[in-house]
């Protein structure tokens, strides 16, 4: 991220819910974001209690001479007592039941995702297979199908399989059967080449909130399996938010994965925290994690708290799902398409002259989207107030109404 002096919008002075109060007179409704966080109130205070906690103890404690509850340690020296927990909170919510797995824990998503496929590779000539239209964080450095500064071709490690996405016109049945070919052609001429699978069971910025057919994802993770692939799934993005009554969508769909990616979503939205759960790894020591991931008290106490609490959301979650459903549904006629579930929605644009009038349109009627190439993401957090959600929505649908293009 590069910082100006001063943010096109002006830097933000504090929030309510997903309205951002700036440096100018109207507030701003943050209708998307890069998932980074699913809470936004009184939830978001009682998920980051105990560190908030734990920083006056500590600063108590050094004010007076005493011994302070550590915030921090390097993972030479071990680990803080929260790693425990949250080790017990995450395998409640596993994509399988056996004792036999670890967690690789790190700062974002990009490298939660490149340490999965790592450990999992078994070969040093062994691939990475990932979708053709797909992002699994920066082009430069980690797995994905664009390059640096748009070329193909550079990482050698990965193949590509074919995306998907479904064709103008062709019925589900004609799509399932057509991508139930391909994926089953890819995995035959790839046996014994490819080790690992890497998956988004619901795609984020690369495919704006595509989510895979349940049955198509299921059939590909088993037949890769069966062809001695590990299969990732790369959840930075849907963890929580998908509405299908689980925290990993891997899980609520019975897809046979080896190893599930979260992001900073789990660790509350503030603290840095990403990881990788991984079966059946062969390690010879400990899982390699970031020096300081694997030992902050914050960040472990507020993904605790997060994974603890996003069961008595989904009620709400499918709730909200509806609502954003019923209100986006009235953008196709003015040539944007939304597709998605739960609260991890996408805005497609036929072309790019709706793409910049979209912008425009949004930023003058004060909403705030995540803009990304063809298109935009929304990722309302779980517990925004349906009236505040309602009136974003809202904005949304009259900001699209005054685009002239088709």
């Amino acid at each position: 991220m590069l910082l100006r002096p001063a943010a096109p919008r002006g830097r933000v002075r504090y929030a309510r819910g997903i309205e951002h109060h700036t440096d100018d007179a109207d507030p701003i409704v943050a209708l998307g974001g890069a998932g980074s966080s699913l809470f936004c109130g009184r939830q978001l205070e009682r998920i980051h209690r105990e560190g908030n906690a734990l920083i006056r103890d500590n600063a108590r404690a050094i004010l007076h001479g005493e011994p302070a509850p550590p915030l921090m340690l390097h993972t030479s020296h071990g680990l803080v007592p929260q790693a425990g927990p949250f080790v017990d909170a995450l395998r409640a919510h596993l994509p399988w039941r056996q004792d036999d797995w670890c967690v690789s824990l790190q700062l974002e998503g990009a490298s939660a995702v490149h340490s999965a496929c790592e450990l999992l590779l078994d070969h040093p000539a062994a691939l990475v297979a990932v979708a053709d239209k797909s992002y699994h964080g920066p082009a430069a450095s980690s797995y994905g199908a664009t390059q640096p500064r748009g070329r193909r071709g550079i990482k050698t490690q990965q193949v590509e399989y074919p995306a998907p996405v479904r064709r103008p016109g062709e019925r589900h049945d004609e799509f399932i059967a057509r991508m139930e070919h391909a994926l089953g052609d890819f995995v035959d001429k790839h046996s014994g080449i490819v080790r690992v699978v890497l998956i988004e069971p619901q795609f984020g910025s690369s495919l704006l909130g595509l989510p895979w057919p349940r049955e198509l994802l299921c059939f590909f993770a088993r037949r890769a399996r069966r062809a001695g692939m590990r299969v990732v799934c790369d959840e930075v993005l849907c963890a929580g938010r998908h509405a299908e009554r689980a925290v990993f969508l891997s899980r609520a769909w019975d897809v046979p994965a080896d190893a599930v990616v979260f992001g900073k979503a789990i660790g509350g939205g503030i603290h840095p925290l990403a990881g990788a759960a991984m079966r059946g790894v062969q390690l010879r020591g400990a899982p390699p994690t970031h020096t300081y991931s694997g030992a902050s008290a914050l960040a472990l106490s507020a993904a605790t708290a997060t994974l603890r609490a996003l069961p008595e959301w989904y009620d709400e979650t499918a709730a909200r799902s509806k609502q954003c459903r019923l209100a986006l549904r009235r953008l196709g006629e003015r040539g944007i398409v939304a597709r998605g579930q739960g609260l991890l929605w996408g805005l497609v644009c036929s072309n790019v002259q709706i793409e910049a009038e979209l912008r425009a349109a949004c930023k003058q009627m004060n909403v705030s989207l995540y803009s990304v190439p063809g298109g935009a993401l929304l990722t309302p957090p779980l517990d925004v107030p349906q009236a505040q959600l309602a009136e974003a929505l809202s904005r949304l649908v009259s900001a699209v109404q005054n685009i002239k293009s088709r």
